[in-house]
């Protein structure tokens, strides 16, 4: 069964690049640009992996990984950022789910490595 992966990303072409990877990785994807639209995917849908960008049109990755840690808790998320500002650390003790954090510009075997990682810590643990 496929591992389903939702991809928050305003930049539509950095969305494209993102499914493309991991539609190729065979996750089955759902792509959003937005957090309000990453709320309503979440409300209909179960979700291993959300990979984000941390800064969004009407929001950003903090408050969004404080809903997944509400609504899904098994997710495992993946941080994508232009900034340092933000360390993975200071992430996690926002939400548990944080797994990685990537900084921009992202190359696509990193992502790919990382999303393939999340769910084998999962499936290691089952």
């Amino acid at each position: 069964m496929p591992v389903r992966a939702l991809i928050v990303e305003d930049d539509p072409n950095l969305r494209l690049l993102w499914d493309s990877v991991l539609t190729d990785d065979g996750f089955r994807t759902v792509c959003v640009n937005s957090v309000l639209a990453a709320e309503q995917a979440m409300a209909s849908r179960i979700f291993e992996v959300i990979v984000m960008d941390m800064k969004l049109e009407d929001g950003d990755a903090m408050e969004l990984t404080r809903s997944v840690g509400e609504r899904q808790p098994e997710a495992k998320v993946l941080i994508v950022t232009g900034s340092s500002l933000y360390p993975k650390r200071e992430l996690q003790e926002i939400s548990s789910n944080v797994f990685a954090v990537l900084r921009k510009p992202v190359d696509v075997e990193l992502l790919s490595s990382t999303c393939k990682r999340m769910i084998q810590q999962d499936q290691g643990a089952s």
